[in-house]
């Protein structure tokens, strides 16, 4: 072909287009290369469509080869299909399930087998192994011949490797941070005899790099960064790691000052602030100020507040000027619900403390989404103001919800050293008509304990915050005297009781009465009988009786989640009246306090320090009035009357000639310190003491009887907590072993 012919070929018109071999589909190759007869061609057609062809991914070799026949340009497709998946053999694995690796793969049969296709199955393969630590993999696939003509068996080769360790780690360039306190800030850890795996985590590497970053540019250095990090692996799979670190200069805070405020006085912006004068400026703290700042205007209603610091330079000196421009105070024009499903709006926005009209206020708004979340209906509570246009600066408030599963049926075993096993069966519903309510079913039996209750609750009676439950229960309780004689008897308790609840004007307090009425039957126990002469004025020959009680309490709860609190406080003080003037067969006074308070102490609220005390006294009305024996404190293990862990249930208490009789005084401590693991999830340590005495002037400290212990809990949604406590007292007659001092705890409680 001469020069004249190869000028001419870019504008004569494509004539025939064939495609080989014969046995590919003619009419998709030319659909997809998007050529037709009669185009002009071109060079540029020519390769814009090997492209194409190559795109789709059905093709290993493509070429476009041209002749020039009677003034027309006859094209020839020239492609190489890759043959089709018939299966895929993996050999080499055995850390990894053959069927886990497919499953990974996500490949289906007859899929055509490109080298890109291939090329992605090996890199999904090393991914995993990645993730296994098995960082020296090697993947390789061939292709076999099938049994069906176009179809090939895809062979994947592993070479595990071995996993790999770190070996040691190194810093280089660190002149003025000790290497351990540096290493300590890592996750990953050089292997150490069998405390310390070694194991390699290249995402936990990442946060490593950043966490030695931060630790740096929070003590003046905000320059310093990890410039370059050396992972040589050897044929054993140990890691040596090295990090070279740049510290740069070292910064120190000087004077900050306020542009452009006005609404809000410079001392209350001033205490905002956190960095430290003349001491070295963190980055931290910068941030952890520009928040403070901005939270002081949001909580007066100037969500639309820009801050803007602006950090000034002289030689080793940082000031910081913050530009503020206020804008105008937002006032919530609506509050808007989203995400819920079964529960009512109104259910939701009556705990909302910002009323529309009302200017946004920060404390306010964090106030209701803790009132939201403390209803126990939702797994997650999110607010943000939503900007209106055309109506700047007011916003509508949104409350995102997402519901927790609504209804629960449970059942189980527990087991504890008292009662030995014990089954339950509950059904509850925290939402019985979508407004709250709570309704709850009921039924447990043990060895020496059965109940079955009935209740509910409906929180706001007529959409005011008034609370009004009720329940129908049924118990018997086997009390063992613990005396030579094996003394027991059986309370049983056919009974109802009504409670109401109001607030009160004191934040985070309500004031409250319930009113019980209760038929008690007293029944002898099989080869333990009571004594035919009364202990303490206690009959059971005179029963049954009737208990008719009005208790009113006092109720004081800032704690950010009840059943699983980081922080604040709970105080609950009850007095119930008993007989007397309400009538009954049973007179009494009977008053508990309780006071729990809660620390976050470290890891973002995560570890929780949490103190307990529990105090009580029951009296009569008069000299000659008798308290029931079953109506007396008798603390230990994890009784209603007080966790004292480490002991039997009912066990602590006044003995009198050998038998147990409880106390009308009672004095309970606890202390655990909790670690949230997940936010279902906690474990705990803790150190109980507690004792009954029979007179409250003989309460004494020095006999309260301890235990320690650590433990674990399960929040069950919409049951409430599942715990296991490992408990062993400390004030056992001397002699008792170790293992005779252990006491297992299973219980299932409303809170952590």
């Amino acid at each position: 072909m001469n020069l004249f012919l190869i000028l001419g070929l870019f504008s004569l018109p494509i004539g025939d287009i064939r495609v080989l071999p014969s046995g590919v589909d003619a009419n998709l190759v030319i659909s997809l290369a998007e050529l037709q007869p009669g185009m002009p061609y071109s060079d540029e057609l020519a390769s814009k469509a090997v492209r194409r062809l190559y795109s789709t991914g059905y093709f290993d070799y493509v070429a476009v080869d041209t002749t020039i026949i009677e003034e027309k340009v006859q094209v020839t497709i020239q492609v190489e299909q890759p043959p089709r998946l018939e299966r895929i053999e993996i050999v080499g694995n055995r850390r990894l399930k053959t069927k886990a690796l497919l499953k990974e793969l996500e490949a289906d049969s007859g899929a055509v087998l490109t080298a890109r296709q291939l090329f992605d199955w090996e890199r999904r393969i090393r991914e995993q192994y990645r993730k296994k630590n098995y960082l020296l993999a090697k993947v390789s696939t061939r292709l076999i011949e099938g049994d069906n003509e176009g179809y090939a068996v895809a062979r994947v080769e592993i070479e595990e490797g071995r996993g790999v360790k770190i070996s040691s780690i190194s810093l280089e360039g660190n002149e003025n941070v000790a290497e351990g306190k540096l290493k300590r800030r890592m996750k990953n850890r050089s292997k150490w005899f069998i405390i310390r795996s070694g194991r390699f985590d290249e995402k936990k590497f990442k946060k490593d790099i950043e966490s030695i970053e931060a630790y740096y540019h929070d003590r003046g250095w905000i320059d310093a960064e990890v410039t370059e990090t050396d992972l040589p692996i050897d044929s054993l799979g140990k890691l040596d790691i090295v990090m070279h670190i740049d510290e740069g200069r070292r910064y120190y805070t000087g004077e900050f000052n306020f542009e452009g405020r006005e609404v809000i006085a410079e001392s209350t912006l001033a205490k905002a602030v956190v960095l430290e004068k003349d001491k070295p400026y963190s980055l931290a703290r910068a941030q952890a100020s520009l928040e403070r700042i901005r939270r002081a205007y949001w909580e007066q209603g100037y969500i639309y507040a820009a801050v803007d610091p602006i950090e000034n330079l002289r030689e080793d000196t940082i000031d910081v000027a913050y530009r503020i421009s206020e804008g105008e105070p937002a006032r919530v024009r609506r509050v808007v619900i989203k995400g819920n499903r079964s529960v009512r709006d109104n259910a939701i926005r009556r705990q909302v403390t910002l009323l529309p009209g009302s200017i946004f206020k920060y404390s306010l708004v964090e106030r209701s989404q803790r009132n939201i979340f403390n209803l126990g209906l939702f797994s997650d509570v999110r607010f943000y103001p939503e900007t209106l246009e055309g109506q700047e600066p007011d916003i509508d408030l949104v409350f995102e919800v997402e519901e927790k599963q609504s209804g629960q049926i449970g059942a189980g075993v527990t087991f504890n050293a008292s009662e030995g096993i014990m089954g339950y069966v509950e059904v509850s519903h925290p939402n019985v008509f979508g407004g709250a309510e709570n309704g709850r079913l009921h039924f447990e039996k043990g060895n020496k304990k059965t109940q079955a209750s009935i209740g509910l609750t409906e929180p706001w009676l007529f959409d005011t915050p008034i609370l009004l439950g009720g329940d129908l229960y049924y118990t018997t309780q086997q009390y063992d005297l613990r005396d030579a004689q094996a003394t027991s008897y059986n309370k049983r308790s056919l009974g109802s009781s009504i409670q109401t609840s109001t607030p009160m004007p004191l934040d985070y307090t309500r004031g409250g009465v319930t009113l019980r009425v209760e038929r008690v039957f007293i029944d002898s126990v099989k080869n333990h009988p009571f004594p035919s002469t009364p202990i303490l004025g206690f009959d059971p020959a005179s029963y049954p009786k009737t208990t008719i009680s009005t208790t009113f309490g006092l109720v004081r709860d800032s704690r950010d989640y009840f059943i699983n609190p980081s922080s604040g406080s709970y105080f609950n003080q009850s007095i119930e009246f008993a007989g007397g003037p309400l009538g009954g067969d049973i007179n009494f006074i009977k008053e508990i306090a309780d006071v729990h308070i809660n620390f976050p102490i470290a890891w973002e609220r995560k570890i929780v320090l949490t103190q307990k005390m529990r105090v009580g006294y029951v009296t009569g009305y008069t000299r000659t009035d008798t308290v029931p024996l079953y109506e007396r404190f008798r603390p230990g293990g994890t009784s209603y009357d007080g966790f004292v862990r480490g002991y039997d249930d009912l066990s602590l208490g006044t003995v009198s000639k050998g038998a147990l009789l409880g106390g009308r005084a009672m004095t309970v401590f606890n202390t655990e310190l909790k670690v949230k693991v997940i936010p279902q999830l906690a474990l705990i340590a803790f150190f109980d003491a507690g004792n009954a005495w029979e007179r409250i002037d003989q309460v004494n400290l020095s006999e309260l009887k301890k235990g320690i212990g650590a433990g674990i809990r399960f929040e069950i949604p919409f049951m409430g907590v599942l715990g296991f406590d490992a408990g062993w007292g400390l004030d056992y007659p001397k002699g008792t072993t170790f293992s005779e001092a252990f006491r297992p705890h299973f219980q299932i409680s409303r809170t952590f």
